[in-house]
C-alpha cells in the first residue's frame, strides 16, 4: 500500500478551494474525465472548471480513442435569472462538420439541468435518477461526493451496461502550469494486479491504544507511526505497510459540526484521492456522521481499500491491501468497531 489520504495534510495545503460560481457544486481548479461510450462513439471527454463572480469557465478536451485526434474548447457558461444554466461564448477547434466532437456542448447543458432538477433529493449515497426522453429513459448514478458534474455514470436503463458516459478520473489543479498536464491526461486503466503475498495475520497478544484520545484494540502486529502527521499504526507483514490505521483531529483548522462541514471534508477526500476506481465510491450518513469508502489502485495497479469514518468530531481514518482486507474481513472488522 503506497500510502493512506491524511486529510489533514491536504487541509493544510490549502486545498479547500473556493467553489466555482455560478455552478457552486464544483470546486475552482477541480477537473474530470469521462468515457463516452454511447451509440457508437468512443470517445474520452475532460472538464477543467474555473470561474469569476458572474460565470464558470470550462476548459474542455475531447479525445477521439479511435482516431486518437482531438479538439480543445473553451465554454463559459451562466446561470440566468430563472437559475438555468446557459453557454455565453465557446471558443477554440470549432470544425462545426466534426459533429461528435461537438456533443459535449449539448451535454454540459443536460448534464446541469437535470442535476438541478434532481439536487435537492441528491444525497453522499450514489443513487440513480431517471432522466425520461420520449424514446428511452437514462439513469444518472448522482452524489453529493462524486466530482465534476456529480454522476458516476448515464446510462440508458435497459441497455447495454457497457454503453454510456463513465467516470474515469479526476483531480485538483493549484496553478496554471498544470493545465498542460491535464491536456495530457489519458484513460484509466483499472484491471487489478495480483500481488502474489501472503495473506495471513499471526495471531498475536491484543492490546489497547490512543490515538488524538480515541482507543482501540489491537494486536502486537501493529506499530506505532506517525509519519502522515497525525496517530496512527501500521500493519507490516508482506510489505513495509500492509493496513494503517490513524484518528486525526483538526477542530482548530476544519471543525466538523455540521453535515454541510462534514460533506465538504468527504468531498474533498474523494478529489484529493487519485485513482479512485469511480463505482467502488460508497458514502453514508449514519449515527456517528459520515462513512465514505472506495477502492484505489497505485501505479502498479495493486488495490487499496480505504474508508474514514466522522465520529465525534475526529476522522478514523483506515486503508489496506484489498486482497488482505478481504482474507481477514472479521479481523479487521473487529479492530475498527473497537475504536470509541
Amino acid at each position: 500500500m503506497k500510502r493512506t489520504f491524511a486529510l489533514l495534510a491536504l487541509l493544510a495545503a490549502g486545498c479547500m478551494a473556493l467553489f466555482a460560481k455560478p455552478l457552486d457544486f464544483v470546486r475552482g481548479g477541480e477537473y474530470v474525465y469521462y468515457l463516452d461510450r454511447r451509440g457508437q462513439m468512443n470517445f474520452y471527454r475532460g472538464f477543467l472548471f474555473a470561474s469569476d463572480e458572474e460565470n464558470t469557465v470550462i476548459i474542455h478536451r475531447s479525445v477521439d480513442l479511435d482516431t486518437m485526434e482531438e479538439r480543445n474548447l473553451v465554454i463559459t457558461v451562466y446561470v440566468d435569472e430563472t437559475g438555468e444554466a446557459k453557454i455565453a461564448n465557446v471558443s477554440g477547434h470549432l470544425e462545426k462538420e466534426e459533429y461528435t466532437f461537438f456533443q459535449t456542448i449539448p451535454d454540459i447543458l443536460n448534464f446541469l439541468a437535470f442535476h438541478s432538477i434532481c439536487k435537492d433529493e441528491i444525497t453522499c449515497e450514489v443513487k440513480g435518477f431517471d432522466d425520461e426522453w420520449d424514446n428511452y429513459v437514462l439513469v444518472y448514478n448522482f452524489g453529493k461526493l462524486i466530482p465534476g458534474f456529480g454522476f458516476v455514470s448515464i446510462t440508458e436503463k435497459g441497455a447495454d451496461n457497457d454503453k454510456g458516459y463513465f467516470l474515469n478520473r479526476w483531480g485538483l489543479i493549484k496553478n496554471d502550469s498544470e493545465v498542460a498536464d491535464f491536456l495530457k491526461l489519458m484513460p484509466r486503466d483499472f484491471t487489478p494486479a495480483d500481488r502474489q503475498a501472503d495473506l495471513s495475520i499471526p495471531n498475536k497478544k491484543t492490546r489497547k491504544v490512543t490515538m488524538n484520545k480515541m482507543k482501540a484494540t489491537l494486536d502486537e502486529n501493529w506499530q506505532s507511526n506517525d509519519s502522515e502527521g497525525q496517530p496512527g499504526y501500521w500493519l507490516s507483514l508482506s510489505s513495509v505497510r500492509d493496513s494503517q490505521i490513524m484518528i486525526e483531529d483538526f477542530a482548530n483548522i476544519f471543525p466538523l459540526n455540521n453535515e454541510e462541514d462534514q460533506l465538504s471534508l468527504g468531498k474533498l477526500s474523494v478529489l484529493s484521492t487519485q485513482a479512485i476506481k469511480p463505482d467502488t465510491i460508497y458514502a453514508e450518513k449514519n449515527k456517528d456522521g459520515l462513512f465514505v469508502s472506495f477502492d484505489v489502485y497505485d501505479e502498479n495497479n495493486f488495490v487499496s481499500y480505504m474508508q474514514f469514518q466522522i465520529k465525534n468530531g475526529k476522522v478514523i481514518n483506515f486503508s489496506t491491501f484489498k486482497d488482505i482486507y478481504e482474507a481477514n474481513y472479521e479481523y479487521y472488522r473487529k479492530i475498527l468497531n473497537s475504536v470509541k
